[in-house]
């Protein structure tokens, strides 16, 4: 792993460099196949199905037959990517998932976009909070939610050299910001400490939240509070010794995640310190049990709480409840 935060502002959007990627794999290999169920524009593909006709398949409106067919080519010994939001690669073609692909052990590239509230005004029936919980649950198949275009691109390459199961969630068609330099390189299975605090306070996120934890820090730092930030990209597999190390090192751990408070990555961590000796507070920023909602992305944010200030407000009353329950003792 070799990682190196960028330091210029760059945006780019996850659509973008699916699109770039794949035309730059297709034209390093012809084994590389593109899977879209009528969402080619939605994902920036549309141009490869006219310059790479027979590397690009459309199947309509039947994600399910999208996902067998994508079985049946990794047994061609072709490499497939599939494209679509997420609720329509987990909920919808749940069995075709788990038969044709992790239990047949298949390669597949699942590109799964606007994941949580990344939907946005796409509203309840595209919306998914719990495609983490579900796919973590099914063997063989890697979960990951990259925190910048610059890992999303990495494990697009990733997974053209090594091949498996991957199911990849992120966002679609907003600009994000660059955390990492386009050389960086980052392990399967490893976190990130992104900024090694002082403070004996974790925060461990993915996705859109690595962005808000940095934002968080900034803030805190004026504060004298310096918590340590960890990106916790890789989900499944993830990085069990660094999350035990954390957990003796801090005495408050908190997970933000854009995913249900059930079966992400706060059940991971959860998880890991119920095995440990030690016995850090614990804290959980994510989508309570709920359904989708419709409104704009700081719209949502503000309303599941996912924002930096809130990050911020946590921390702070941490620190408050402490000082009350010493005034309570004296």
């Amino acid at each position: 792993m070799n990682v190196a935060l960028e330091t210029e502002k760059k945006t780019t959007s996850f659509r973008e460099v699916y699109a770039q990627t794949l035309n730059e794999l297709i034209v390093e290999d012809n084994d590389v196949m593109v899977l879209e169920s009528d969402l080619m524009k939605s994902s920036s593909t549309d141009f490869l199905f006219e310059i790479h006709p027979n590397n690009c398949v459309n199947f309509g409106i039947s994600e399910a037959n999208m996902i067998s067919a994508a079985g049946g080519m990794s047994k061609a010994g072709l490499i497939p990517f599939a494209h679509s939001f997420a609720p329509f690669v987990t909920r919808r073609p749940l069995d075709q998932v788990y038969m044709s692909i992790a239990y047949s052990n298949n390669n597949l590239f699942i590109y799964a976009s606007d994941a949580g509230i990344w939907s946005q005004r796409n509203g309840g029936t595209h919306t998914t909070n719990e495609d983490i919980a579900i796919m973590n649950a099914m063997p063989n198949c890697q979960v990951f939610n990259p925190s910048d275009p610059v890992q999303f691109k990495w494990l697009m390459n990733n997974y053209h050299k090594n091949k498996g199961f991957y199911y990849v969630r992120g966002g679609r068609k907003n600009e994000i910001q660059h955390l990492y330099k386009e050389d960086s390189t980052f392990e399967v299975g490893k976190g990130i400490v992104l900024h090694k605090g002082s403070s004996k306070i974790a925060i461990v996120a993915s996705g859109i939240m690595v962005s808000e934890s940095l934002k968080a820090l900034d803030s805190l730092k004026q504060k004298e509070i310096d918590p340590t930030i960890v990106d916790m990209f890789s989900i499944k597999p993830y990085d069990a010794d660094l999350l035990q190390q954390l957990i003796q090192d801090n005495d408050l751990i908190i997970v933000l995640e854009n995913h249900s408070k059930f079966g992400g990555i706060g059940s991971i961590v959860a998880y890991e310190i119920a095995k440990s000796n030690n016995n850090p507070t614990f804290k959980h920023l994510a989508i309570p049990d709920a359904f989708g909602e419709v409104g704009s992305l700081e719209f949502l944010m503000d309303k599941f709480k996912l924002r930096s200030s809130d990050i911020e407000d946590t921390i702070l009353k941490y620190f408050s409840d402490i000082e009350t329950n010493k005034e309570k003792t004296e």
